[in-house]
């Protein structure tokens, strides 16, 4: 390879890891780049308009944590989103300053205002990397560019992200066309694409040796950044694989536990439904004891209806009997009544028969 052709291999950086908390953002698969431009470039300024939750940002951070660059690093936003990125709670920014200020706070600021506000803050002619990502409409892109590029240092290099989404109302690939036309540029197609943009004077040595690449060679290098990029794609996929596996072994594990659970409950059951089972078969016994009972009540109770009815056949008999004796009774005393009387008057008439007798003499 001649040795004024661009060689990735020389900015090592690029192979460095990320934190994978970061992994989730379009942007992942550029931080190889920017590790590696951080490395070419070492920008004295950097300042990115748009970070969110600081994906690209702690990228460009880190590798100058890294490098031990003596870089100042700015991020301009007012962490409350747009149209495109969405809109978001406090929590997005505060989620990021705990990251961030431990780590980079030494040399690295998050400016908390809009884009026009922030650009006051700075000379002209002092930045040396800017990244544009924030509201993506061609209108807006265009300005952000125009109203800081005064501000670009004569080894100035600007990056514009998304330039490959033509979704919407999406305009980064239309201001990127038509700044190519004006200065040179390079840019990379994977990763919702990201545009690399040279406004300065004074091309650094290793930018001059990407942009006169040969065709074929630009699209090797493409193709190393966009493999390199994918690691970190590869390596969210497989963290969420394994998260899913572990959610999955937990979710196996808890279904376990129900299922134990209602093993148990099932078990307790079963021995409940066998005592409910023994106390069914002792009230069967129980009932049929009762049942004979019945039936010895019932055969009892007839017999005692049977002698009732006897009985009272027979006090029936004694009663007739008894009237007719009564009766008899009361004839025989009518009877001696009357022979008394008759007793009793022939007695007292005997002096009046006896007189009659004589006189009918």
């Amino acid at each position: 390879m001649n040795q004024k052709e661009f060689n990735p291999l020389n900015f090592s950086l690029c192979f460095a890891p990320y934190d994978p908390r970061f992994f989730s953002s379009a942007w992942i698969e550029h931080v190889p780049f920017a590790f590696a431009l951080t490395q070419m470039l070492r920008p004295r300024t950097f300042v990115e308009l748009g970070t969110y939750a600081g994906a690209s940002y702690c990228a460009f951070c880190e590798a100058v944590r890294q490098l031990s660059l003596e870089t100042r690093c700015f991020a301009v936003d007012t962490w409350c989103g747009d149209e495109h990125a969405g809109y978001y709670q406090e929590e997005v920014y505060q989620q990021l300053r705990a990251y961030h200020d431990p780590r980079y706070g030494a040399f690295s600021q998050l400016m908390r205002q809009t884009f026009d506000q922030a650009v006051e803050k700075f000379d002209n002619a002092t930045i040396d990397l800017l990244h544009i990502d924030g509201l993506h409409t061609y209108d807006a892109v265009l300005h952000d560019f125009q109203t800081w590029l005064p501000k670009m240092s004569s080894a100035g290099v600007v990056l514009f992200h998304d330039t490959s989404e033509r979704i919407a109302d999406f305009g980064v690939w239309k201001c990127w066309q038509e700044l190519r036309n004006q200065y040179p540029g390079f840019d990379f197609i994977h990763g919702h694409g990201l545009g690399v943009l040279f406004v300065g004077s004074k091309m650094p040595v290793a930018i001059e040796m990407l942009l006169a690449t040969p065709t074929q060679t630009q699209q090797n290098i493409r193709q190393f950044y966009s493999s390199l990029g994918r690691r970190f794609t590869q390596d969210q996929s497989l963290a969420n694989c394994r998260k899913d596996v572990e959610d999955q072994r937990s979710h196996i594990q808890a279904q376990r536990a129900i299922i134990e659970d209602q093993q148990q409950y099932i078990e307790a059951q079963k021995v409940n439904l066998e005592d409910q089972q023994q106390y069914i078969e002792a009230q069967k016994v129980n009932l049929e004891d009762q049942q004979q009972y019945i039936e010895a009540q019932k055969v009892n109770l007839e017999d005692q209806h049977r002698y009732a009815t006897e009985l009272t056949r027979k006090i029936e008999e004694l009663s007739a009997k008894a009237e007719n004796l009564q009766q008899q009774h009361q004839l025989e005393m009518n009877s001696l009544r009357e022979s008394y009387e008759l007793s009793r008057s022939w007695r007292l008439t005997k002096p009046l028969r006896a007189l009659s007798a004589r006189l009918s003499r």
